[in-house]
């Protein structure tokens, strides 16, 4: 992507990520909600807000280096932003599971205070900090962690994709966005593909210093689809025009590019 161009998407990006900020910010200061599912909900979007602007302003950081050596990094950070925007749209759809996974955060907590028990000076602390921390891990749950691919498969079928056409879409959208990052993170096996390479002199395997799969430039246009889609989620829960039409129009005539975004448009049953 041309210097020129990577300076207009990074301010750009800039823009978007003031956007969710002030999104966040109104429904913090919103009206107290009586409906816990409703409440629970409102919570997920101002965390999923905020935590994508957060991110957002992290990959644009990296992104005004220029600094190719970054190019990984902010790979797996576009792959969190690509997630936030996910979860927010796959709320609209099951508030019910919102609730569910709210009401989950007692079960984290239990976890941690279980680990950390052993390394507290009880003495210290009052009979009713001590009844409080055995409540907390005896009534431990299971976690609940929400698989990508089932968040992922919900909102392509709400979204009018099916059959087929569902199951490409989630291929590319997984491969494109998700599975790579995810493997940089974890320093999995997917990770092999952007640090080795076969020498095509002499045929053996070779490592990449640097990422031969990802550029800066793409990263910033990967982060750019889903700040707009973060943002696009937030439209349908509110019911309400933010302007996202007009967000991908001004990040078509930033970039140059549009073919990937409007490729992801439903096209009617597989």
């Amino acid at each position: 992507m041309p210097a020129d161009k990577v300076a207009d998407l990074l301010a750009f990006l800039e823009r978007l990520c003031d956007r969710l900020d002030s999104l966040a910010l109104e429904l913090v200061t919103s009206p107290p909600i009586a409906d816990e599912t409703t409440k629970t909900v409102m919570l997920w979007r101002i965390l999923l807000l905020a935590i994508s602007s957060d991110v957002g302003r992290s990959v644009i950081r990296l992104g005004q280096l220029r600094d190719e050596n970054h190019a990984r990094a902010m790979r797996m950070l576009d792959r969190s932003l690509f997630e936030y925007g996910l979860r927010l749209e796959y709320y609209i759809f099951r508030p019910d599971e919102a609730l569910k996974h709210g009401k989950n955060l007692s079960a984290w907590w239990g976890v941690l205070l279980k680990a950390s028990q052993p390394y507290m000076k009880m003495e210290s602390l009052t009979k009713e900090e001590r009844r409080r921390l055995s409540d907390a891990i005896n009534n431990i749950e299971g976690l609940e962690i929400p698989a990508i691919h089932y968040m992922l498969r919900c909102c392509l079928t709400m979204n009018g994709f099916k059959g087929g056409e569902r199951k490409r879409r989630m291929n590319w959208l997984l491969s494109n966005y998700y599975h790579i990052g995810s493997s940089l993170i974890h320093g999995s096996q997917g990770a092999f593909l952007d640090f080795f390479g076969k020498n095509p002199a002499s045929g053996e395997i070779a490592y990449t210093h640097k990422s031969a799969r990802y550029s800066v430039g793409d990263t910033l246009f990967n982060s750019g689809i889903h700040l707009i889609g973060t943002i696009s989620s937030e439209e349908k829960h509110r019911k309400k025009y933010l302007g996202v039409d007009m967000y991908y129009r001004e990040f078509e005539l930033t970039t140059g590019r549009w073919g990937i975004l409007r490729d992801t448009q439903p096209r009617g049953p597989g």
